[in-house]
């Protein structure tokens, strides 16, 4: 017996037309704040080791304060990305992120005010807690706001 059904399939797959949607205003901001958060964690490790002697002099550090000033951004961020998830269980990645990225902007504010070792420090550890919160919340999210097409690329592609 020979079937006679045709494959319907086939036949309307060429006749609908999908339109990419629109990318919306928060996957832009987050698009952004994930680059900022990229940008700021390579631009602190190029500076810092640049600019170590300079910092050693102007704020008179023996070589454990400057090593712990250059290392302590890296240790703390650690601590932040293990930590990343219970605070994204808590109040949502969303919120997280940003706090994290407040959380940035805030050490470089004290960095540039600070006046003494400790102030520096202080600074730069919450820079390397938002650092390695954001790094690690930003990695939950590119899947759910990437359309599905392009989740693998970008997720190749992050920093």
């Amino acid at each position: 017996m020979e079937d006679k059904r045709k494959n319907t399939a086939t036949e309307y797959t060429t006749s609908i037309s999908i339109k990419p949607a629109p990318v919306s205003n928060h996957v832009l901001l987050f698009a952004f704040c994930a680059s900022v958060n990229s940008a700021c964690f390579g631009y602190d490790i190029g500076v810092s080791t640049n600019i170590g002697p300079l910092v050693k002099e102007t704020f008179e550090m023996t070589n454990k304060e400057l090593e712990w000033f250059i290392g302590s951004l890296q240790f703390v961020a650690m601590i932040g990305a293990l930590a990343s998830q219970v605070f994204s269980d808590l109040y949502g990645r969303r919120t997280t992120f940003v706090v994290a990225a407040f959380g940035i902007f805030n050490g470089l504010i004290i960095m540039a005010m600070a006046q003494d070792y400790n102030q520096l420090l202080v600074g730069r550890m919450i820079i390397g807690l938002g650092v390695g919160v954001g790094y690690s919340v930003r990695t939950k999210n590119i899947p759910v706001l990437t359309r599905p097409r392009f989740v693998v690329l970008t997720i190749c592609l992050s920093p």
